[in-house]
């Protein structure tokens, strides 16, 4: 058994090539220095950091209604001389709850009583060749390949990862969310400016028949002589703003929520 197995790629401290691709348009990682927060693992553990609950547990020394997670997940807040060192320290200590377990060994039949769902039930001929039987199961596993499929996303890690979400994404969202605990009376839109969303400025136009002619920002519809409400474009702008912000903020809120269960990344509630 390989202990240090994961489903998605773990953190990566070192300097060493590897394929693994950073997330694009990122706004804290840089090409060497932050390759670490290139894991769900490292966002795990900031939105769990985010959770006033749980900062309350840490606190208290593991008491508190969150005394089981504090159990597993242990204090994420302890302080180091850099962030990256804090959270090597942690994740070294903590590893081994997203490692997937031993998996399932091949045995006869009269062996087993603990079959699961993800376990297929074949019977070999052992009187042909071996390569004959491979063969056969080779195929065998290509007509269950949806089965198969879905065995292998199963994850037997004690805190497995509950969904696939671009690292971008959630770091883009967690950025919101400190931006408004920094800024609690902020509008929505004014949190888009802070934040640094991006959001469509254009708005359209229209022919003198009324047709729809295009789409460009009011301020370039202005500049080259088109007739345009000026004040209706840039609500159109505004309330684009207050959406975004608003989905980012909720989505991590529930992130946090959930990750006090010891779910991560998951929304619903």
């Amino acid at each position: 058994m390989n202990p240090r197995r994961f489903k998605f790629a773990p953190p990566r401290f070192t300097q060493r090539k590897s394929k693994r691709r950073l997330p694009s348009g990122g706004m804290y990682l840089e090409e060497d220095e932050d390759k670490y927060k290139a894991s769900v693992y490292y966002w795990w553990y900031e939105y769990l950091r985010r959770s006033d609950e749980y900062r309350k547990c840490c606190e208290r020394g593991g008491r508190g209604k969150l005394a089981k997670l504090y159990e597993d997940f242990g204090n994420v807040f302890a302080e180091a001389d850099t962030e990256k060192e804090a959270f090597r320290v942690w994740w070294r200590g903590h590893a081994h709850l997203f490692w997937e377990q031993e998996g399932r060994k091949v045995d006869e039949i009269n062996k087993v009583n603990d079959l699961e769902e993800t376990d297929l039930v074949v019977r070999l001929p052992l009187n042909e060749t071996a390569n004959y039987i491979v063969k056969h199961v080779r195929r065998l596993l290509m007509e269950k390949s949806e089965q198969v499929r879905r065995a292998r996303e199963h994850s037997r890690a004690v805190y497995p990862v509950a969904t696939k979400v671009r690292m971008t994404t959630l770091q883009t969202q967690l950025h919101v969310y400190d931006v408004h605990i920094a800024n609690p009376n902020m509008k929505l839109h004014e949190l888009a400016d802070e934040a640094g969303l991006s959001v469509n400025k254009q708005v359209n136009y229209y022919d003198e028949d009324g047709e729809l002619a295009g789409t460009q920002t009011v301020e370039w519809l202005l500049r080259n002589g088109f007739e345009v409400d000026a004040k209706e474009g840039k609500a159109v702008v505004k309330r684009r703003k207050r959406q975004i912000a608003r989905q980012h903020l909720e989505a991590a809120k529930e992130y946090i929520s959930n990750v006090q269960l010891g779910k991560f990344p998951l929304r619903k509630r």
